[in-house]
């Protein structure tokens, strides 16, 4: 999808920089966005804009593993992120709910909607012994030896191995690790927030009118679909004020002739 709407917007001559933001800021009539170019020998160039449409989004955390490519192997196949998502992907298997906290754990007693089949991961994260009935309430398998490595083949993963040898087997997994926002670049400006999403009306404009926000940095479901519809708004909105404020267009060999005069 990101790929088709990128061959479209420069099919229609749009500028397109693959560049990280790394500040913006409000000079009255335009916005100054200071962006990185290059991860070596960068250059910082400033461009100067009326609007800002922020689509920055978050990237969800994701065990931390000697080895990595590991985990990426299986992240967004088999090994998901979001419940609301892939849910109806993990409906009654084998499945491991993989946490950074205790409060995470929480998780599970939702994701049983979709299986009971849950075992739970701390990966070494210490657990209170309220948790730990609740748990054993549900028959939910409480696992805190930290993991080596997922398991599996052609990005299908079938369990875990543990830091002490032992296997355990899977047929699916959900992260509930939290998610990083890529928001430090406007927290320089005067905005209101909501945590870490930023406050939006029906047409994803910010406390600053001149500033939108689209799928997950501001409030609402962190989906593609949703982030989609948010853009549509946001470009909806800013063609309006540009269109209300521009000069009229006439035809003009029409008016240099008398009334009624055909053309």
């Amino acid at each position: 999808m990101l790929n088709q709407g990128l061959e479209h917007a420069l099919s229609l001559d749009a500028d397109y920089l693959r560049a990280y933001v790394e500040e913006i800021q409000d000079e009255g009539d335009t916005f100054a966005v200071k962006v990185k170019v290059g991860k070596q020998d960068s250059l910082h160039p400033v461009f100067r804009s009326r609007y800002v449409i922020a689509a920055s989004g978050i990237i969800d955390h994701l065990p931390q593993l000697e080895n990595m490519q590991n985990v990426f192997d299986y992240a967004g196949y088999n090994l998901h992120v979001c419940m609301i998502c892939d849910g109806y992907e993990i409906a009654d298997k084998r499945c491991g709910l993989f946490v950074n906290s205790e409060a995470a754990i929480n998780t599970a007693f939702v994701l049983n909607w979709f299986t009971p089949y849950i075992t739970v991961f701390t990966h070494g994260v210490a657990v209170g012994d309220g948790m730990r009935q609740k748990l054993k309430e549900y028959g939910f398998p409480l696992v805190e030896t930290p993991v080596k490595q997922f398991l599996g083949h052609d990005h299908e993963m079938t369990g875990v191995e543990l830091i002490d040898g032992s296997t355990i087997d899977l047929e699916t997994g959900l992260v509930a690790m939290g998610s990083h926002y890529y928001n430090e670049y406007l927290q320089g400006l005067n905005l209101e927030w909501k945590g870490n999403n930023l406050v939006t009306d029906s047409m994803c404009r910010t406390s600053h009118p001149r500033l939108f926000a689209v799928g997950d940095l501001k409030e609402g479901l962190n989906q593609v679909s949703i982030a989609v519809a948010d853009g549509t708004l946001a470009a909806t909105a800013i063609w309006r004020e540009i269109r209300r404020a521009s000069v009229p267009r006439r035809w003009e060999e029409n008016l240099s002739q008398p009334m009624g005069v055909g053309v």
